[in-house]
């Protein structure tokens, strides 16, 4: 399992991008499902809201696979949405910062 911090480009925390792999005996996982936990005290611009509020539903399966040097991101349908680059996931036309939190849990 992986957790990030989520951020928009000016640094303000928005919650958490949480990765979780098909096969744990798998290393490096090559895929597996994902989930926004949003947690902004702050409201979030419509564009933001509307590219993040409909991936919070932990009954609607979200999917992620390694491509080379990225990360891409599928909704239920298999349809893209999404990539992660180094530090940046783009989802939705959105850019944001991930802050890697799994050696601090």
């Amino acid at each position: 399992m992986h957790y990030f911090s989520l951020h928009t480009p000016q640094g303000e925390h928005l919650g958490f991008f949480i990765m979780l792999p098909d096969h744990e005996h798998e290393r490096p996982a090559q895929s597996g499902r994902f989930i926004i936990k949003l947690q902004s005290e702050s409201p979030l611009a419509p564009a933001l809201q509307t590219a993040l509020h409909a991936y919070q539903d932990p009954a609607i399966p979200l999917y992620w696979t390694v491509q080379q040097d990225h990360v891409n991101l599928f909704d239920e349908q298999h349809q893209p949405i999404g990539t992660i680059r180094n530090e940046y996931l783009t989802l939705n036309g959105q850019s944001l910062l991930l802050s890697d939190m799994t050696g601090l849990m």
